[in-house]
C-alpha cells in the first residue's frame, strides 16, 4: 500500500513537470547570458545547473591535433563550463535556496576510461 501511495504522488509530481529547450554556444558569453535569462524566464529560478557540453575532436594522439582543434576543445570543455557556471551562480546567489552546479565529463561520467584522449 505504501508503495502505491508513493508512486501516485510521484506521478502527480511528474504531471506538473515542465520541459523547455533552446540552443546555446557555450563558448560565447552572450549566448550563455541568453540561456540563463531564458531559463529564469521559463522556469522562474535556477535550482540545478548541469554543464554537459563537450567535444574531443576524435580519439588520437595529441601530436595529431591542430591548433584549431585544441582551441575548440578548451573553449568548449573548459571555458564553456566556466562561463556557464559563472552566469548560473550569478542567479543562484540571490535565490533564498541557492542552487547546485554539476560538471559532467562525457565518457568518464559512465565510469569508462578514455584512452588516447589527449585533451
Amino acid at each position: 500500500e505504501g508503495l502505491s501511495v508513493a508512486k501516485k504522488k510521484q506521478r502527480e509530481t511528474l504531471l506538473q513537470a515542465k520541459v523547455v529547450g533552446t540552443s546555446c554556444d557555450v563558448c560565447k558569453p552572450e549566448d550563455v547570458k541568453k540561456l540563463v535569462n531564458f531559463a529564469v524566464g521559463e522556469l522562474g529560478s535556477i535550482d540545478i545547473w548541469i554543464n554537459n557540453a563537450g567535444t574531443n575532436k576524435g580519439f588520437r594522439p595529441l601530436v595529431n591535433f591542430s591548433d584549431e582543434d585544441i582551441t575548440q576543445i578548451v573553449s568548449t570543455n573548459l571555458v564553456g563550463s566556466l562561463l556557464c557556471t559563472r552566469e548560473a551562480m550569478d542567479v543562484m546567489q540571490y535565490q533564498e535556496k541557492g542552487g547546485h552546479v554539476f560538471n559532467m565529463d562525457g565518457a568518464g561520467s559512465g565510469g569508462s576510461s578514455t584512452p588516447l584522449t589527449a585533451v
